[in-house]
């Protein structure tokens, strides 16, 4: 064979030799692993939660719309006046109420105020006759009566069940006997009244002296 004849043989087999050798490059590339890192790993770390409790701050009561809030320290007095629980919300120095308060409430039953009146003259004379005997010099510039009657209705008739009375501005040793002559006498009061029975209503006295 002449040289000129064997060099498209030599030339065939170099890229026969390149493309094995580039097979063989590629298969080593794919079969190769990632190298483990060396590096010791890290855990992340979470910043610590917020606290649960802080410095210790006022607390606040919460109060309605339009409502005074109270100073601290200024609670609400509660007594009883008779049969009567007071809730006293007066600010300030007070004497206790010692009249039993009369509270109707707006859906509660109301008599007339010809019947109230009535039976309120009634108490009236009572009351000038028990004090007909206080001196003029126990009187002071606004002498007078404050107290409260209960009342019942049955079968068309009104009769006093309790009384309790007050006498202000009035300073002598007859003050005593002259409330307990009221009180006492007011129970004998009645009235006929064109009305359903009713159990217990309250009619506040004022009176002066």
């Amino acid at each position: 064979m002449s040289q000129r004849s064997m060099v498209p043989v030599v030339i065939f087999g170099v890229f026969v030799l390149a493309g094995a050798v580039g097979v063989w490059l590629m298969m080593r590339t794919g079969d190769s692993v990632a190298e483990p890192s060396t590096e010791p790993s890290r855990a992340t770390e979470q910043p610590p939660p917020p606290s649960q409790r802080g410095e210790a701050a006022p607390t606040v009561t919460p109060s309605l719309p339009g409502e005074t809030r109270r100073s601290e320290g200024s609670a609400v007095k509660e007594y009883a006046v008779g049969d009567t629980l007071v809730r006293d919300h007066r600010s300030g120095d007070h004497a206790p109420i010692d009249i039993p308060p009369s509270v109707h409430p707006a859906e509660a039953r109301r008599l007339t105020s010809n019947l109230v009146s009535e039976v309120g003259q009634k108490l009236k004379v009572i009351v000038k006759d028990c004090a007909t005997g206080l001196p003029a010099g126990a009187r002071g510039k606004d002498p007078r009566l404050e107290g409260q009657v209960v009342i019942a209705i049955k079968s068309k008739r009104v009769t006093v069940t309790g009384a309790a009375v007050e006498l202000r501005d009035v300073t002598d040793a007859s003050v005593a006997s002259i409330k307990r002559c009221i009180e006492e006498k007011a129970l004998t009061v009645t009235h006929d009244a064109d009305e359903t029975d009713l159990a217990s209503y309250d009619i506040s006295l004022a009176y002066a002296l």
